[in-house]
C-alpha cells in the first residue's frame, strides 16, 4: 500500500513543475522515489511467503500431534478405571466391615438380653415365692419387653427354652395373683373398716398393678369375676320368680345397687386398689343393667302388667338411668353394647298405647255427644270446633308423657294411634257437623241454606287447623325417633282426608251459590232475546243499549250477598279464593246455557248481553276487593275472571258482527274465534239465526278462506268445541256424599288439592269445571 507521505511528496512535485519540460525530470524523480517502495514491497512479499511456509509445515505436523493426544487420553482413561475399581473395592470392604460390626453389636446385645432374660426369670421365680409384689413390677415389665425382643429367635433351642420358662413364670404369677385377689375379695377383709389394714390393701393394690401388665384378658377376666361376685346376692334377692323381683319393686332394685355402688366408691377412695383406667365402676353398672334388663324381660313376659305400674316403672327406670349417666359418666346406646334398661319396656309398650286408645275413645264419645246436642240448635259462627283443640290438647299431653317414657319404635306406634283418631275425627265429627248445617232449618224467603254455609265455614276452618297441626305433630314425632324410623311417621293420608272434607264443604257452598242465583237467572231466561230490536209491537223493542237488563241488578246483588256470606265464615283467604274461582266458572256456565237456549240472538240482544256480562264480571271482582289480603292475589283473581268471561263474550261479539258482507263476517270469525272448524262456524250461525241459504253461502266463503295458505295459522279447535247447543236443564253442582263412619275413610280422595293448598289459585279456563255437562252425547 502507498503510504500517505509518498502521496504527499508526489503532489508537492506536481505543484512545483507546472511546465511540460519538467515532466521528464518529474518522471526521473519519481522512478528514484519508487525504488525504496519496491524494496519495501519485496520485503513484505518475502515475509508473507515465509509465514506461508511455516503454516504449511505446522499443518503437515498436526496429525502426529492428534495421535499423541489420543494416546495420552487413553492412558488417562485406563488409569481412571483402575482407580475406580480400587475405590469400589475399598468401599465394599468398608460396608462389610460395618455389617460385621453391626452384627457383632447385635449379637452382643442379644446375648446380653438373653442373659438378662435368664436372670429376670430366675429373679421373678424367687420373688413369687416370697410374695414380693411391690418389687416384681419393674422386673415383670422388663421381662415382657425382653420376651418380645427375643421372640424372633424362638427357633433357637436354647432361646426357646428360656422363653418357655419365662412364660411359665408369668402364668404362675397370673394364677397366684388371681387366686390371692379372689381370696381377698371373698374374705371378710373388704367389709372391715380398714379393709384388712394398710399392708393388705397395699398387697392387693400391687397385685392389681401387676395384672395390668399380664395382658388385657387377665384384667377383663378379673373385672368380670369381681362384678359377678359383687352382684351375686342381687340375682338371688331379685329373682324374677320372687316377689322382690316383680315390676312393682323396680325401685328397690335401684336402691340396692346405689348402696352397692356407694360401698364400692368408699372402698376405692380408701384403698385405691382398682386402677382408674380399668373403669371398674362403669363395668359394674353395665353388668347390673344387663342383669336387670334380662330379669325385666322375663317379668314383663310372664305377668299381666297394669298400665299405671308400667308407666311408674318406666319413670323410675328413666330417673335411675339419668342419675347413672351423671354419676358414672356413661352414655347409653339403644342399638349398641350398653343398652339402657328401659329398652326392655318397648316390647310391652303396646299396653300403654292401648290404654291411650281407650282414653281417646272416651274423649271422642264426648265429642259425639256434643255434636248430637248441637244438631237441633241453630248454627252459630265460630272460628273452629272446640273439639279440635281438645283433640290436639290430648295428643300433646299423651306425647309429652310418652316422650319421657320411651323413644324409637313405640313413637311410631303412637303415630299410628294418632292417625287412627284423626281419621275418626274427620269422618265422625267433621262430617257429622256438616250434616248439622244441611239439616238445619232453612229460611222461608230464600232457597239458600245459610246455616249450611256457616257450618261449611266452621268445618273448613277446623279442617285447616287439623291440617296444619297434623303437619307440626308429624315433625315433632320424627324428632324423637332414629333416622331409620322417620319414614314410618307420616300423616299424608290424613291430610288428604282433611283436604277432601274442605273440598266437600266448598262444594256445599257452591251448591248454595247456584241456588242463590237461580231466580235472577230464571228471569234472564224469560227474556225474548231473539225479539229485541226486531219487533215494533213488542215491549222489548229497543233501538240502542244504554243500561243493563233488569235481572242484572238482582243477580249482582245475589253474587255479592252469597260471596260475603262465605267470606265471613272462612278464615283462610285461600279457601275463599277457591270458592270464588269455582263460583265464577259456575256463573259463566249457567249464563252460557241460558244464552245458548235463547238463540237466535239479534245483534242488539248480543250487544245488550255484552253489557250485562260486564256488570256481572264487575260484581265478581268487587267480591274479592277489600279482603284480608290484597295485591298479587287480587290481581290473579282478576285475570281468572277475565279469562273465564272471554269465551262467552267472544261468542257474542261474533254474533254481533253483521253477516253482510259475508267476507267481512268470515274475517271477523277467523279473527275472534281463530279456528277453521266448519262445525264451530255452524254453531255461531245458529246463534245468529241465519237462513239456510245464507248459511250455505257463508260456509262456502269460510272454506275458501280457511283453505288459503295465508290462513294456515288457524287452529283446528277452539272453546266452541265444548259448547253444547242442547244443554240439559239440571243442577251443574253435584253434591258430595257425606258418610259419617270412620270405616269409610279409605274411600275419600281430594277434589281440589291445588286450590286448597295455595293462596293464589290458578285461573280456571272456560267450561273447565263443568265441561262434561256441555258435551254432546253421541
Amino acid at each position: 500500500m502507498i503510504r500517505d507521505k509518498e502521496i504527499e511528496a508526489i503532489n508537492l512535485k506536481l505543484d512545483k513543475n507546472e511546465n511540460a519540460l519538467d515532466i521528464n525530470k518529474l518522471l526521473i524523480s519519481n522512478d528514484n522515489d519508487l525504488i525504496p517502495l519496491k524494496s519495501h514491497l519485496n520485503a513484505e512479499m518475502l515475509s508473507a511467503s515465509i509465514r506461508n511456509q511455516i503454516a504449511k509445515s505446522d499443518l503437515l505436523g498436526a496429525p502426529s500431534t492428534c495421535d499423541t493426544s489420543f494416546i495420552n487420553l487413553n492412558r488417562i482413561k485406563d488409569e481412571s478405571s483402575k482407580s475406580e475399581f480400587t475405590i469400589r473395592t475399598i468401599t465394599n470392604d468398608l460396608k462389610n466391615l460395618n455389617v460385621v460390626k453391626t452384627n457383632l453389636s447385635n449379637s452382643m446385645t442379644t446375648l446380653k438380653q438373653f442373659q438378662l432374660l435368664v436372670n429376670l426369670t430366675t429373679q421373678l421365680q424367687d420373688q413369687l415365692d416370697n410374695h414380693s409384689y411391690s418389687t416384681i413390677l419393674k422386673p415383670l415389665q422388663d421381662l415382657n419387653s425382653l420376651s418380645a425382643s427375643l421372640s424372633p429367635l424362638a427357633r433357637v433351642p436354647r432361646v426357646a427354652d428360656v422363653l418357655t420358662h419365662a412364660q411359665m413364670s408369668q402364668a404362675k404369677l397370673r394364677d397366684q395373683l388371681v387366686r390371692e385377689f379372689k381370696g381377698y375379695w371373698s374374705s371378710s377383709l373388704p367389709s372391715s373398716l380398714d379393709m384388712g389394714g394398710e399392708r393388705q390393701r397395699k398387697t392387693t393394690r400391687d397385685a392389681a398393678r401387676l395384672m395390668d401388665n399380664l395382658g388385657d384378658q387377665v384384667k377383663l377376666n378379673i373385672i368380670d369375676w369381681f362384678n359377678s361376685y359383687i352382684l351375686r346376692d342381687y340375682r338371688r334377692i331379685f329373682s324374677p320368680a320372687d316377689e322382690a323381683g316383680q315390676l312393682d319393686n323396680i325401685a328397690r332394685r335401684f336402691s340396692w345397687f346405689n348402696r352397692i355402688l356407694k360401698q364400692y366408691q368408699d372402698q376405692q377412695e380408701l384403698s385405691h386398689i382398682w386402677p382408674d383406667h380399668w373403669n371398674v365402676r362403669s363395668s359394674l353398672l353395665a353388668k347390673f343393667i344387663h342383669y336387670t334388663r334380662q330379669d325385666l324381660q322375663i317379668v314383663l313376659h310372664k305377668s299381666v302388667v297394669n298400665v299405671d305400674s308400667l308407666v311408674e316403672a318406666i319413670r323410675v327406670t328413666k330417673d335411675f338411668e339419668s342419675q347413672m349417666q351423671k354419676k358414672v359418666n356413661i352414655t347409653f346406646d339403644d342399638e349398641g353394647k350398653l343398652q339402657p334398661i328401659s329398652t326392655a319396656y318397648q316390647d310391652v309398650f303396646h299396653i300403654y298405647i292401648s290404654h291411650q286408645d281407650k282414653a281417646l275413645a272416651d274423649v271422642f264419645s264426648g265429642f259425639s255427644d256434643t255434636t248430637a246436642q248441637q244438631s237441633n240448635q241453630e248454627t252459630k259462627s265460630a272460628p273452629v270446633l272446640e273439639s279440635s283443640g281438645d283433640l290436639f290438647l290430648n295428643y300433646r299431653q299423651i306425647f309429652s308423657q310418652c316422650a319421657t317414657l320411651t323413644n324409637g319404635k313405640p313413637i311410631v306406634e303412637l303415630s299410628k294411634l294418632y292417625k287412627k283418631w284423626l281419621k275418626v275425627y274427620a269422618n265422625d265429627i267433621l262430617k257429622v257437623r256438616m250434616n248439622v248445617g244441611i239439616n238445619a232449618r232453612k229460611s222461608l224467603e230464600s232457597k239458600v241454606n245459610f246455616n249450611e254455609i256457616s257450618s261449611a265455614g266452621l268445618v273448613i276452618n277446623t279442617s285447616d287447623y287439623c291440617l296444619s297441626t297434623a303437619s307440626q305433630l308429624e315433625e315433632k314425632l320424627q324428632e324423637y325417633v332414629p333416622l331409620s324410623f322417620k319414614e314410618q311417621i307420616s300423616f299424608e293420608e290424613e291430610r288428604e282426608m282433611f283436604n277432601t272434607v274442605i273440598s266437600n264443604c266448598l262444594q256445599r257452598c257452591l251448591h248454595n251459590f247456584e241456588l242463590g242465583v237461580e231466580e235472577p237467572l230464571q228471569e234472564m231466561s224469560r227474556v225474548q232475546w231473539s225479539q229485541i230490536g226486531t219487533s215494533k209491537k213488542s215491549a222489548q223493542n229497543i233501538t240502542s243499549v244504554t243500561n243493563p237488563s233488569a235481572y242484572v241488578a238482582e243477580l249482582t246483588q245475589a253474587i255479592a250477598n252469597l260471596s260475603s256470606s262465605v267470606k265471613q265464615v272462612i278464615d283462610q283467604r285461600k279457601y275463599y279464593r277457591s270458592f270464588l274461582d269455582k263460583a265464577v266458572s259456575l256463573a259463566v256456565a249457567l249464563l252460557t246455557r241460558i244464552i245458548v237456549k235463547s238463540r237466535p240472538l239479534s245483534p242488539l240482544a248480543a250487544e245488550q248481553l255484552l253489557l250485562d256480562l260486564q256488570m256481572i264480571r264487575q260484581a265478581f271482582l268487587d267480591s274479592m276487593d277489600g279482603g284480608r289480603e290484597a295485591g298479587t292475589s287480587t290481581s290473579a283473581f282478576a285475570r281468572h275472571v277475565n279469562r273465564a268471561f272471554v269465551p262467552i263474550e267472544t261468542l257474542l261479539k261474533v254474533v254481533l258482527a253483521p253477516s253482510v258482507p259475508a267476507e267481512a263476517f268470515v274475517q271477523s270469525y277467523t279473527t275472534l274465534i281463530a279456528d277453521n272448524s266448519d262445525r264451530n262456524l255452524q254453531k255461531v250461525l245458529e246463534m245468529k239465526g241465519l237462513s239456510k241459504k245464507d248459511q250455505a253461502q257463508l260456509h262456502e266463503i269460510f272454506k275458501a278462506v280457511t283453505s288459503a295458505e295465508s290462513q294456515n295459522q288457524l287452529n283446528s279447535t277452539s272453546f266452541l268445541n265444548n259448547l253444547d247447543m242442547d244443554p240439559p236443564n239440571r243442577s251443574l253442582v253435584s253434591l258430595p256424599s257425606i258418610t259419617t263412619k270412620s270405616e269409610d275413610k279409605d274411600a275419600y280422595t281430594p277434589l281440589d288439592s291445588t286450590n286448597s293448598s295455595k293462596n293464589a289459585s290458578p285461573a280456571v279456563p272456560m267450561f273447565s269445571d263443568f265441561k262434561k255437562l256441555f258435551l254432546r252425547k253421541n
